[in-house]
């Protein structure tokens, strides 16, 4: 027999009585949306003599403490003491790198070498030759001839339509899902103005002098600041790019140290498209939910909130293209990445049907790809796809890439709504996300390898 409770928490409030009476009151907010305030009701007016900041105080007594909860995670004795003063004298304070500090605990990202930079390299001398660490064995054929003129296109997705709960379009989504596993999706809502000033504020930062940009380099056990990922030896093959990355969602996990905070407008403009990034997301998380048998708030209460990283690449110009690869392919680890693409250069590659095939720009976009923690929670019906970056001659190329991820401590895995005993068995075990980026880091980006490390042998 099952037992349905309803309204517990309403007979918890009367039980415990504890709150007394609060009466309706008027919306301040309509209030101020409906009329033009010449005057404040009288209900909303106290007696405040007191100046907000007494001139008599010095400017230390006019900004609360700040803690750095990664010393303090670390025992720092000296960080401690100004904790003991916060409490003692404010009762308020700040809290600053406590992403860095996950980051340090979780200890998933294992070594990634510092590189030279590509910019610098090709800003500093005339390129007769490129330098062998920099040549990629790549002896395939970027289109072949034989595939369809609609086998050359990603599909395209209306966002506006998807958010309607237009079905139509959510037929196309999953086809788009099951066929590529990447499409191009239009009439997103975010304002040319906000895209605009993203462009603005990785433009500036690539063109600060290497010495600057230096300041915000990746180290050697983290995944965010400036530089490459993925390099554990000196002989490795290396990238012809330049890229920076943050964590940006949610804001405790940020690392304060690698974002250029004195580089005029980069700060705002990381903020509002990280939020505008986040309606987004919410919305296409609602929509693979209902694809994979969950309503739309399903895998949110399964997964929680997903975090966000966003990614600045800069892939200078190179005299043989031929020889050098922007990115290697690779899958994303994420549960879907959005990329903002250049306007004017065509560099992204994704793989189908053993084609590889170029993603032209297309204005006023995102480029949508799956990640492989999509895949493992399809149970493969959704799969990513390996994708790499060529380079060309004549024009740098710049791309925005946001990843959307589960926590590092959420156990991924195939949901149960897409498990089918007799036709679609479980395919991969379950892992903790974290677990799943150490072993990320601790290979070289090799196609699809990793999900071998995930996957049940079949019996």
């Amino acid at each position: 027999m099952d037992l349905k409770v309803e309204n517990g928490g309403a007979y918890k409030e009367e039980k415990l009585r504890s709150w007394g009476k609060s009466l309706p009151v008027p919306s301040v907010q309509e209030i101020v949306r409906n009329g033009n305030l010449q005057s404040i009701p009288e209900r909303y007016m106290h007696e405040n003599e007191e100046s907000p900041i007494p001139v008599n105080l010095p400017d230390s007594e006019l900004e609360i403490p700040v803690i750095d909860f990664s010393l303090l995670a670390k025992g720092d004795k000296d960080e401690l003491k100004k904790l003991d003063f916060a409490l003692k004298e404010w009762g308020f304070f700040h809290v600053e790198n406590a992403g860095a500090y996950k980051e340090e605990k979780l200890g998933f990202w294992g070594k990634s070498l510092p590189v030279p930079s590509v910019q610098e390299i090709v800003r500093n001398g005339n390129l007769q030759s490129i330098p062998e660490r920099y040549i990629q064995e790549n002896e395939e054929s970027p289109i072949p001839v034989n595939l369809p003129d609609s086998e050359l296109e990603i599909p395209v997705i209306d966002f506006s339509l998807l958010a309607k709960g237009d079905k139509d379009e959510l037929k196309k989504l999953d086809f788009a899902l099951k066929e590529w596993g990447f499409f191009h999706m239009i009439n997103h809502g975010i304002r040319e103005e906000v895209l605009h000033k993203m462009k603005e504020a990785v433009s500036s930062f690539f063109e600060l002098p290497l010495e600057e940009k230096k300041k915000y380099a990746k180290q050697e056990n983290e995944t965010q600041g400036y530089g490459q990922s993925f390099v554990f030896s000196e002989h490795q093959k290396l990238e012809w790019a330049d890229m920076l990355y943050l964590i940006t969602s949610p804001p405790e996990n940020r690392n304060s140290k690698f974002w250029p905070l004195s580089l005029p407008g980069f700060k705002e403009a990381m903020d509002e498209y990280s939020i505008e990034m986040q309606k987004i997301v919410e919305e296409l998380n609602a929509n693979f939910s209902v694809l994979m048998g969950l309503d739309r708030n399903g895998l949110k209460r399964l997964q929680g909130e997903l975090n966000q990283g966003i990614k600045m690449n800069y892939y200078p110009v190179c005299p043989r293209p031929d020889l050098v690869l922007g990115a290697k392919p690779h899958s994303d680890a994420t549960t879907f990445t959005l990329v903002q693409q250049d306007d004017d250069v065509t560099g992204l590659e994704i793989r189908h049907k053993d084609a590889w095939i170029p993603v032209k720009p297309m204005q006023n976009s995102f480029v949508v790809n799956v990640g492989d923690a999509t895949e493992i929670q399809s149970n493969g019906m959704y799969k990513s796809i390996e994708h790499r970056v060529m380079t060309n001659k004549e024009k740098p190329r710049k791309s925005i890439v946001t990843f959307l991820f589960p926590d590092y401590e959420q156990e991924i895995g195939p949901l149960e709504s897409m498990i089918n005993d007799s036709h679609r068995p479980r395919m991969y075990r379950n892992i903790k996300f974290g677990e799943y980026i150490r072993e990320l880091f601790a290979r070289k980006m090799e196609g699809k390898a990793l999900l071998d490390f995930v996957k049940l042998q079949s019996k």
